[in-house]
């Protein structure tokens, strides 16, 4: 069996995950959870190099009625990752059409190289934005703004956004921000390991909260956002 159950600080509606691609993301951002599980030796060994397929994990059944997190630990859009590694993934993913497939990037810019019939049939596009402002950069991924222009432009399948580790931001800019990339629902979750982010105020957050509500948005938030708010 290829897939893991999901586990930890999880999206609650995950049930697992599945990584098929190895090697080091290109985004190096400060608070990346797969980093710093580097002091194991099997996760350093894959999560290092250049980009790869593990072939192995693409011979594996999927099972059904599950909703697959695919490439958790990377990113599998990020700009170094080769085209045809992506097709070859999703590929695989699409034989097994009654499970769904969750898709997560800082670089949504290559959702628009794929046509809808590439992806599986049940997909779920999903783009992290932590927070409106450029600065301080804490990755190498496409800038906040850049990556709410190309989720705006994801039309004709299910899209959500995780505002996950949250940074402080600016409250009109940011809502209006979300909402008008028009996503089915937005998750918001704070860093869980202590990276020492800039982190908006609990006022601050629950008047973002109450400005998504009014548009209309759907909100999903997560268990550790509890420690913010």
């Amino acid at each position: 069996m290829s897939l893991t159950k999901a586990k930890g600080n999880m999206f609650s509606w995950i049930t697992h995950t599945w990584n098929p691609l190895a090697g080091e993301c290109s985004h190096k951002c400060s608070y990346c959870s797969t980093e710093s599980k580097k002091i194991f030796d099997a996760v350093r060994e894959k999560y290092s190099g250049q980009p790869r397929i593990i072939e192995k994990q693409l011979q594996f059944h999927h099972g059904k009625g599950n909703t697959i997190f695919v490439c958790n630990c990377t990113d599998l859009f990020a700009a170094d990752i080769p085209t045809d590694m992506i097709i070859r993934i999703l590929e695989s993913c699409r034989k097994y059409k009654h499970n769904k497939y969750v898709f997560l990037t800082k670089n949504p810019s290559r959702y628009h190289e794929l046509t809808l019939d590439m992806w599986p049939e049940q997909t779920l596009l999903g783009c992290t934005i932590e927070t409106n402002r450029s600065s301080p950069r804490v990755s190498k991924a496409p800038l906040p703004t850049e990556r709410a222009a190309s989720m705006r432009m994801v039309h004709g399948i299910q899209k959500f956004i995780t505002v996950e580790p949250i940074m402080d931001f600016d409250t009109h800019l940011f809502a209006k921000m979300l909402q008008e990339i028009h996503p089915d629902y937005v998750c918001i979750g704070a860093d869980s390991k202590g990276h020492k982010l800039p982190e908006p105020t609990a006022a601050n957050i629950q008047a973002l909260l109450l400005l998504l509500r009014e548009y209309g948005v759907t909100i999903r938030n997560k268990d550790n956002l509890e420690r913010l708010i």
